[in-house]
């Protein structure tokens, strides 16, 4: 080989060389701070790389002991082997999860030094290891792009398949370049000696590609952790706005249901239960709260769906109707009357009182909650009240 074309050759793999490092301890810094499996993937393919370009380095400056040429060789083997396949394996598990690979790391070692030592002490020389490993190389490169591309998890991970499917055709491409060389021709173009400049270009175009593939996982954790916030507030929301023991809204939630039937028109309906302190104070607590669960049950079955049931606080209830008249308001009280006038397994039968106020379209809400209120307690005021609730 010429002095030049040694030099030329030296110099391209050096350049090569210090790119691949570069990149492996970049990927290795950010494996890091990026928790995803094939950022550790890829940190671990560029290593694997430099160690293989390592021994091609080795090579060019060998004082030609024969056991270290060989070492060498499968040194290059294995390295450039376990980078194309663990950049492959990385751009596999970036892939949406039914792509997903099982990696086992024991089988690939083996793998790899089985394919490095066989071929390192099969072949004559460096030469012919080359062409097997760059058939090796383009091959796996090419169908991993073609991977990507069928199944991208995201149109920004196409960027990842054009990538490993270029390298792929370089690779294969320099093969068909090299080819006449195994029966004494001549290469059909003459750059093997800077062939590493370009293999470098490429790796760089892969290692940018694989950034992008990280960004946009990254940001589609950091959507998919804020719409899980955003869901989680919903839900805490709900519940600040939900009485906890009737599960009914409770006063907080108010604002928003008077703006609406203030928009519309409302019946407003207050009601309160009677005697239920004397309810707590002979059956206990437990039977007062079965009779407020039974009360909102009740509300909740005989008025519509549409129509806002909150506990108002201690025994007191609110319907806000929209767009219910007097008549209608006053059938479902029948009814919800109707239904608590006799006990059940776990509540005794009960009463209330109850104060009815339409709200007109355009009206003041604040005042008809206030009318319905007096009328409740005006209600309360009159009745008797009854014993009949000393009975479950």
């Amino acid at each position: 080989m010429e002095v030049s074309t040694l030099f030329l050759q030296r110099l391209s793999i050096i350049f090569q060389l210090s790119v691949v490092v570069l990149l492996a301890l970049f990927f290795a810094v950010l494996a890091r701070s990026v928790r995803l499996q094939e950022v550790r993937l890829w940190a671990t393919a560029w290593l694997c790389n430099a160690l293989g370009l390592t021994g091609v380095l080795f090579i060019t400056f060998s004082p030609g002991i024969v056991l270290l040429d060989r070492l060498a060789i499968i040194g290059f083997l294995m390295g450039k082997t376990g980078y194309v396949i663990l950049l492959v394996f990385g751009a596999r598990h970036h892939l949406r999860p039914g792509l997903e690979p099982q990696f086992r790391r024991h089988l690939l070692v083996l793998f790899l030094f089985v394919w490095g030592a066989g071929l390192g002490f099969a072949v004559p020389g460096i030469f012919f290891a080359h062409i097997a490993q760059t058939l090796l190389v383009g091959v796996v490169l090419a169908s991993g792009g073609v991977t990507v591309l069928r199944n991208p998890r995201s149109p920004i991970s196409r960027w990842l398949g054009w990538a490993l499917l270029l390298q792929g055709a370089v690779f294969l491409h320099v093969l068909a370049v090299i080819f006449p060389l195994l029966w004494g021709g001549e290469p059909v173009f003459d750059y093997i000696r800077i062939q590493s400049f370009f293999d470098a270009v490429t790796e760089l175009f892969v290692a940018l590609a694989c950034l992008v593939a990280v960004a946009d996982r990254s940001a589609e954790q950091m959507r998919a952790t804020n719409l899980e916030l955003e869901e989680s507030h919903l839900r805490l929301s709900r519940l600040v706005d939900l009485d906890p023991l009737t599960g009914l809204a409770n006063r907080r939630s108010l604002r928003n249901t008077l703006s609406q039937a203030k928009e519309t028109g409302a019946a407003v309906i207050f009601l309160d239960i009677d005697d239920f302190k004397d309810i707590n104070d002979r059956l206990g607590h437990q039977i007062g709260d079965l009779t407020l669960k039974r009360m909102a049950r009740v509300l909740t079955e005989n008025f519509r769906p549409e129509d806002r049931i909150f506990r108002w606080g201690g025994d007191e209830f609110l319907v806000i109707a929209p767009q219910l008249d007097r008549l209608a308001a006053e059938a479902r009280i029948i009814q919800v009357r109707n239904s608590l006038s006799s006990p059940d397994q776990h509540s005794p039968r009960c009463s209330f009182s109850v104060g009815i106020r339409l709200l007109e379209a355009g009206g003041d809400p604040a005042s008809v909650l206030d009318e319905a209120d007096r009328m409740m307690y005006e209600e309360k005021r009159s009745r008797t009240p009854s014993g009949a609730q000393r009975s479950i």
